[in-house]
């Protein structure tokens, strides 16, 4: 998940909360704790293979690890941002679930795009001056924080880059850019190319991809499969097993059924477009 929830504060300043939490190591490493918390006190802890564990302030906070929803959005995005690298021949590297180590402590954003010399000279945490985007991909547990409370720790440590993947009601990519201290967000769906292009990165190199992630049992073709077709243009595919009784035809394969539209609406759902052309 990577964003922490402010409601799941393991341990405060004065260490209140003395029930373990965690898997036992943790739980016994935070009932023995006392004072604020310090990057080196969270780095020491037993692994937690349950839990995603940052620090803000002093205070700990722990979100429990990713769900398959999140982990398939986030590893196709990765791929994504790979390849368009890859591609540009940028000195990046895509990481996930690293230590970054900000002015308030550790956060563990779900992605990062960071300078590659650096992620291949690191041990354990990547200083925030490494990285180039940092990426959260959100759930309903963890709006508020990757809304207001991420942005601003990554802004202080003068990210210059913050996406934000949102799966509900349907995929959007938020790319906020830092502008005098905050970010500015530009909205960018399934489809639409995007990618990176800042002359203010003191290494200047960009690279571009088309966001293609989409939910089954739908997808989304864009580029240059529709090569000639009017700008805009999307092909939206559904796979799905016809319904009890219903006669098959000739072009249905091992019992599933393909059917398509073609559409240049944007800022609608892909299922609600489904729904339409049906």
């Amino acid at each position: 998940m990577g964003a922490a929830r402010c409601g799941n504060v393991l341990a405060s300043r004065h260490n209140e909360d003395k029930h373990p939490v965690g898997g036992q190591g943790v739980g016994n490493a935070v009932a023995d704790h006392s004072g604020p918390w310090t990057v080196d006190d969270v780095l020491a802890l037993p692994e937690d293979t349950n839990h995603r564990i940052e620090l803000v302030g002093g205070a700990m906070l722990m979100s429990p690890n990713a769900g398959i929803a999140h982990q398939r959005a986030s590893s196709r995005l990765a791929a994504l941002l790979d390849t368009a690298i890859t591609a540009s021949a940028a000195p990046f590297e895509v990481l996930e679930a690293v230590n970054i180590v900000v002015h308030e402590g550790l956060l563990i954003p779900g992605l990062v795009v960071a300078d590659a010399a650096a992620a291949a000279d690191a041990n354990t945490t990547l200083s925030a001056h490494d990285i180039v985007v940092a990426i959260e991909i959100a759930s309903p547990s963890t709006q508020v924080t990757d809304k207001k409370m991420k942005p601003s720790l990554y802004a202080a440590a003068g990210i210059a880059h913050y996406w934000r993947l949102e799966l509900d009601p349907a995929p959007r990519l938020y790319l906020g850019h830092l502008e005098r201290g905050t970010y500015v967000d530009r909205l960018v769906q399934a489809g639409q190319t995007t990618g990176l292009d800042d002359p203010g990165i003191a290494k200047v190199y960009s690279f571009h991809m088309v966001l293609s992630y989409s939910r089954d049992p739908f997808c989304c073709l864009a580029g240059d499969v529709l090569k000639g077709w009017p700008a805009g243009m999307r092909l939206i595919m559904r796979k799905e097993r016809p319904h009890p009784g219903a006669q098959l035809r000739f072009t249905d394969a091992d019992g599933m059924r393909l059917t398509c539209f073609a559409t240049n609406t944007t800022g609608t759902a892909i299922a609600a477009l489904e729904l339409r052309h049906r």
